[in-house]
């Protein structure tokens, strides 16, 4: 794996650690629901490597918000991010110790499945806060692309719409469809709403 693609681990640590956790949630609610042993069972794994796996999510990410470029907007915005993944970290903590110590031979309560039920919620709005970190505010993002000279109003992308000339040119021969093939360098937002993907 090339070092220089990914220049910190964070988003490969990060997958991990909600899939996990998000699929202990869903096991030990089967395991209420249906009363299976199994389903605790799997949970249980899934919750203690998930935590596990959180620690290196927590150092990667705590790593990247020192090395990546960004603004006052997108600083902020990760620091946000940092609180909600430290106290979500936290309570994951929590539960992976409380299923180790309590629940190693016995079954979990209701109010454990319920926590950690809040708790995967959590982690989706820290999940969220970090999606709006790259796709918004382009942070740990090394290259973006210029859009400045690029109109999707003279051509669809995709769907029922799509004209016979763009498919068969075989790109986006902007020129052919009368469009200004001079390039403008402003990466200002542009309205998509008037097209489909």
């Amino acid at each position: 794996m090339n070092i220089e693609i990914i220049p910190n681990w964070h988003p490969i640590f990060v997958h991990f650690t909600i899939a996990l956790l998000s699929i202990s949630a869903l096991f030990y609610l089967a395991g209420l629901i249906t009363k299976k042993d199994v389903f605790y069972t799997v949970g249980k794994w899934n919750l203690w490597v998930g935590a596990l796996i959180t620690v290196g999510t927590v150092i990667a990410g705590l790593q990247a918000a020192g090395t990546v470029d960004h603004d006052a907007q997108s600083h902020a915005a990760m620091m946000n991010h940092r609180n909600w993944a430290l106290g979500t970290a936290g309570v994951f903590a929590v539960l992976a110790a409380w299923s180790a110590f309590k629940h190693r031979k016995a079954a979990p309560t209701a109010i454990f499945t319920v926590l950690l039920l809040l708790a995967s919620g959590a982690l989706a709005v820290t999940g969220y806060k970090g999606g709006e970190l790259v796709y918004r505010h382009g942070t740990g993002v090394m290259s973006l692309p210029d859009t400045g000279s690029h109109d999707h109003s003279a051509h669809a992308h995709g769907g029922s719409g799509e004209t016979q000339d763009h498919e068969e040119s075989g790109g986006h021969e902007h020129e052919s469809q009368g469009m200004d093939s001079q390039s403008t360098n402003d990466s200002e937002p542009h309205d998509h709403s008037g097209h489909a993907h």
